[in-house]
């Protein structure tokens, strides 16, 4: 999913957002050594540089936020209890067989500040790290409930498991579609899953 995300141009989450990281926050924290390989590899696709080029540029330390705020809208995530029921988003990426666009929902774990220091200036990303569901095996399933017309639906079920972790699950919080929703446990024949439901956006970058 991280190739090609935009269809016109990069997005590397260090565009002027309308918001703000919200509290509770944890400043200056020491990287897991794992997260760093990740961001890494991420910045080295981005900036198309070589990774021991990135490397030498990255800060070890980074901000880490429970909360982000868009326009009038509130983001939590999975790192502050009080917000897990904020924490799930749909995001958009570009489809893997063709040119069209697909949105994916997962589960924010935080988001978080993150510098790289080139010679030429610093830069700060703004990114959420994110948790992605698995898709149904086949749009007759994903798009099984369907309450406004006949081929479309307010509702998706996606499988209740995450894809692998890695240099994916880092997202600029600037590709956030939107807010979601999810009910557990929604059967179909024997398999179960989650009932994902996305969110009126209430803000436009």
């Amino acid at each position: 999913m991280r190739h090609n995300t935009s269809m016109i141009s990069k997005i590397y989450g260090t565009e002027p957002l309308p918001g703000q990281m919200l509290n509770p926050s944890y400043i200056n924290v020491v990287m897991p050594l794992e997260l760093r390989g990740f961001l890494c590899e991420w910045y080295a696709i981005l900036y198309e540089r070589e990774k021991e080029d990135v490397l030498g540029f990255m800060d070890l330390h980074m901000n880490q936020h429970a909360r982000l705020q868009i326009g009038a809208e509130i983001f939590g995530s999975m790192i502050s209890g009080r917000h897990e029921k904020n924490a799930n988003i749909f995001a958009k990426w570009k489809a893997a067989n063709d040119d069209s666009v697909d949105t994916y929902p997962g589960e924010v774990q935080y988001y978080f500040e993150h510098a790289l220091r080139f010679p030429e200036g610093t830069k700060t990303h703004l990114l959420a790290y994110v948790k992605w569901y698995k898709p149904a095996p086949s749009s007759s399933i994903r798009f099984k409930h369907s309450f406004m017309e006949p081929e479309i639906s307010n509702t998706e079920l996606w499988k209740a498991e995450y894809f692998q972790e890695g240099c994916d699950s880092l997202l600029a919080v600037h590709r956030i579609l939107c807010r979601a929703t999810k009910f557990r446990n929604i059967t179909v024949g024997k398999q179960k899953y989650l009932s994902i439901i996305p969110l009126n956006r209430r803000f436009n970058l």
